[in-house]
């Protein structure tokens, strides 16, 4: 009943955070395409600033990690501010040239095009690394990049190119792989910084990824005397409406990254990959219906062959995980009878030696409080009953216990390897 209702709960917790991540980021998904297209105020100007989306949601991620930080952060040594200063450069760089592209192609394009990252992921790895990939994966690949490719070259319905404020899709299909580009060095960056801290935490990186973004746009919208933030500001005074939009989409990438972290936390990486893919398809299916973007028969095909490239990506990586996990698991029975042995043959040398001879020297009643590894009952399906102290001394003393026998105290009693090696 007990395992029934954990279940329960860790279903209803998977539920809230995909509804989390959704809602978050297809809002704002639509409140970025409302603010790049509409034209606000009764003089129907358009709010041509679109970097200065990026500085105001690394001032509000900013504000946001530090509270969380100070509310849910047990401490500890992360990482020092002063070490995301590179990640900074192209984490500012690369999402101001996703959004500038909004003003050359349509939303659905500009998610399609970023959907793509595994292109030059695996064309840097095969041309640079000499890294070989399987051929589903480069059927994947291909399914992905041939999708891109037939939307780009499908006519856009002259709606959607109204909408836009300088249409030109070469140069907007470009600034979204540039995005790609840069977004790989971060994630390259922020990979080798947790490697060299390993107590960094998800709080801790947004804290300082957003804290340099901050600078780095802040210099480069305030940093002269006609520089673009000054516009932006004026703008947002004239149009509150736009403010307001700005906000709420600053408000949205910040709630979203939360249900990241959580989903992350508790179900893994491998499930919210799964989740953000299918919300970027739900979000080409919003932007097409509710924002005026009408998609022909052949970009629709193209959309769906993009995601299904993904959906087999994700498969793959389902399939590779499952398969790591059955060669590890019987290697951790062997690792802790390997352990057992060890720390069986040590305290017979301590015997041998005279260096032992009476029961505080083990101080093996301490062994009953630690918690038994529940990976550990599993592992040998035994019971979590402590070891019987007495009668492993007494046989200890006596000179009775050989390496084998003990071994087979322990295992019986399926102690964890924390608590075997307490007895060397």
């Amino acid at each position: 009943m007990e395992s029934h209702g954990a279940g329960l709960r860790r279903v209803l917790l998977l539920s809230v955070c995909v509804a989390g991540i959704w809602s978050a980021y297809i809002y704002q998904g639509v409140l970025q395409e409302t603010v790049s297209t509409k034209r606000f105020g009764p003089d129907k100007k358009r709010f041509e600033h679109l970097a200065f989306l990026n500085l105001a949601q690394n001032v509000f991620c900013l504000i946001w990690s530090f509270i969380m930080i100070k509310l849910w952060s047990n401490g500890g040594d992360g990482a020092p501010w002063w070490s995301y200063w590179s990640a900074g450069i192209t984490n500012t760089i690369g999402p101001a040239m996703g959004i500038e592209a909004l003003k050359y192609i349509s939303y659905p394009a500009q998610v399609l095009a970023k959907s793509s990252k595994m292109i030059p992921v695996m064309l840097m790895g095969a041309l640079v690394y000499g890294i070989r990939y399987t051929f589903p994966e480069y059927l994947c690949t291909l399914l992905v990049a041939g999708g891109v490719s037939m939307f780009a070259l499908s006519k856009t319905s002259s709606k959607t190119i109204s909408k836009l404020a300088h249409p030109n899709a070469p140069l907007g299909y470009g600034l979204c792989f540039l995005n790609l580009a840069f977004d790989g060095f971060t994630n390259a960056t922020q990979d080798s910084i947790t490697a060299r801290y390993p107590k960094t935490t998800a709080w801790n990186i947004m804290l300082g990824m957003n804290l340099w973004g901050t600078i780095y746009n802040m210099i480069f919208m305030f940093g002269w005397p006609n520089a673009s933030g000054f516009e932006a500001i004026q703008f947002c005074k004239q149009h509150p409406e736009a403010a307001w939009d700005i906000f709420l989409y600053c408000l949205c990438g910040a709630v979203g990254q939360n249900f990241i972290f959580l989903t992350i936390s508790r179900f893994g990486s491998l499930t919210n990959t799964t989740i953000t893919t299918t919300r970027k398809f739900v979000s080409i299916v919003v932007s097409s219906l509710l924002s005026g973007n009408p998609l022909s028969s052949k970009q629709w095909g193209s959309v769906v062959m993009v995601f299904s490239g993904l959906s087999y990506q994700i498969y793959l990586k389902w399939r590779k995980l499952q398969r790591m996990q059955r060669k590890k698991k019987p290697m951790g029975g062997k690792w802790v009878h390997w352990l057992v042995d060890l720390s069986a043959w040590l305290i017979k040398v301590r015997l041998i030696m005279g260096s032992v001879s009476s029961r505080d020297e083990y101080e093996l009643s301490s062994l009953n409080d630690i918690p038994i590894p529940n990976d550990i009952i599993d592992e040998f399906g035994g019971s979590t009953d402590p070891i019987d102290l007495d009668d492993v001394q007494e046989d200890v003393e006596t000179h009775t216990t050989t390496g084998s026998t003990l071994n087979e105290k322990l295992l019986n009693k399926k102690l964890g390897a924390g608590c075997i090696l307490s007895l060397c």
